[in-house]
């Protein structure tokens, strides 16, 4: 496979703003083409898609937006911060369903869940489910930059050629020679960028992943991914910045400026929801201890704020969390299951999974 490789400098009369890219149809020549057009069709002008000026020009122009914007995700990841690492994973189960759908795969974080914690199979769906798992488990890594792309991507070398160690993700990409030139060039488009804001850079390098093809065409939750974490550089928690529910800047395009006003709208938006989502786990759970107040002791409080410290849990694990026998676990979930406090997902009567009623 091809590599399209980043132009370096942009420049209206450069001969290498010629080149093919990934995303261009191959040439034909006329003659043999069977269509004669008067006309070139219009084409987008991508020339300052990765042009550095252009960035810093947004940049400057959106900074009103761009505070903001710093400022809901400033106020996530302390939130976060209190609330420990299962709001982190409450938050990543949230963004992957969202990514998901931006590739057309209705994938709901329920069967995230069970796929991630080997309750149920779902033959029919394991390489999106793959591919859902290996996001997740990016996303919930403490908050830092990627590193080695392989690694990242979860590639390893075999006979010089890059391979998928875990099934389900994209197979149409670089691989060997081919894609250390694509990562040479991503990360020389991210040098050419210089001094931004991470929120700014994890945008432009969203582009520059896209262009480089470091990932399948069609492929969003890769790049999402990589561009998530590249925004929270600067948190102390969360390990990416959310878009859910909307994520369109995932595969938008269009002017330096506008991709920019509406990436910061959407992680504004995707913060702002994060933390209505975890005001309603509060708020459920000072309603699930309500509410088992008459079954006395202190057990059914304590498997409560097991449950409300983790999106899914089997009894096995709540117990554990909770200080509890797993006897004791599993005699209380029904009951709280019957005073509609707690859902089941998996529909079983055996190794079900448990997580908040909110």
């Amino acid at each position: 496979m091809n590599s399209h490789r980043i132009v370096p400098e942009w420049s209206d009369d450069d001969p290498r703003w010629s080149r093919t890219s990934l995303y261009d149809p191959p040439e034909t020549d006329e003659a043999d083409s069977g269509d004669v057009w008067d006309l070139p069709l219009p084409r987008a002008d991508r020339r300052d898609l990765l042009d550095p000026r252009a960035w810093r020009a947004a940049e400057a122009a959106l900074a009103a937006d761009l505070a903001r914007t710093a400022q809901a995700v400033g106020r996530l990841d302390e939130a976060v911060f209190r609330l420990g690492p299962g709001a982190i994973q409450r938050l990543a189960y949230r963004e992957v369903e969202a990514m998901s759908r931006a590739e057309g795969v209705w994938l709901d974080r329920d069967r995230i869940g069970r796929s991630m914690l080997a309750a149920g199979g779902d033959p029919e769906r394991a390489r999106v489910l793959g591919r859902a798992r290996w996001a997740l488990r990016r996303l919930c890594t403490p908050p830092g930059a990627a590193g080695d792309l392989r690694r990242f991507l979860g590639l390893h070398e075999i006979n010089g050629a890059g391979r998928d160690i875990e099934p389900g993700l994209p197979e149409v990409r670089p691989i060997g020679p081919a894609f250390e030139a694509a990562e040479a060039d991503w990360r020389a488009a991210l040098d050419r960028l210089g001094p931004a804001h991470p929120l700014t850079a994890a945008l432009f390098g969203l582009r520059a992943w896209r262009l480089a093809g470091l990932s399948a065409p069609e492929d969003v939750i890769e790049a999402a991914t990589g561009a998530g974490r590249a925004a929270a550089l600067e948190n102390r928690a969360l390990p990416f910045v959310p878009l859910a529910p909307r994520g369109l800047s995932w595969g938008r395009g269009g002017a330096v400026e506008n991709l920019l006003a509406l990436w910061l709208a959407e992680i504004r938006d995707g913060a702002l929801t994060s933390l209505a989502e975890l005001e309603r786990v509060a708020l459920w759970q000072q309603r699930a201890l309500a509410g088992v107040a008459n079954l006395g002791g202190a057990n059914p409080g304590r498997v409560i704020s097991a449950l409300a410290a983790r999106p899914y849990a089997t009894a096995e694990d709540l117990a554990t969390a909770a200080g509890v026998s797993r006897d004791t676990a599993e005699r209380l979930l029904p009951k709280l299951l019957a005073r509609g406090l707690v859902r089941e997902i998996t529909g079983r009567g055996r190794f079900r999974l448990w997580a908040a009623g909110t």
